[in-house]
């Protein structure tokens, strides 16, 4: 028995003997996975106690502020230096148009 996720999000079982590949797990009476507990193209945010886009919706941040957030949150597990390069780079373009808009 295989157990994968279709793009819907769904878990889906299949082996070769009792359901066809592509089976949605609902039509089994499984339940849908979270998106916030899959992660697509790696795990660094997965270990964290409360991720990056919880933190940022619950508090209702702003786009700018919140990729600057991302950024900074997984620097050490993905993208190094340039990760804090990214998120200087959010830092300045806010301060530019806050301060045009003084």
């Amino acid at each position: 028995m295989n157990v994968d996720l279709c793009h819907h999000g769904w878990a889906r079982q299949f082996c070769e003997t009792c359901m066809k590949p592509g089976t949605l797990a609902a039509e089994h009476g499984l339940n849908k996975i979270s998106a916030l507990s899959t992660q697509v193209g790696g795990g660094h945010y997965k270990d964290f106690a409360i991720q990056p886009v919880e933190y940022i919706h619950k508090n209702k941040i702003p786009f700018i502020e919140g990729c600057a957030i991302k950024y900074l949150t997984r620097w050490r597990d993905k993208g190094g230096i340039e990760d804090l390069k990214k998120a200087r780079h959010f830092i300045d373009m806010l301060i530019e148009m806050e301060q045009e808009n003084a």
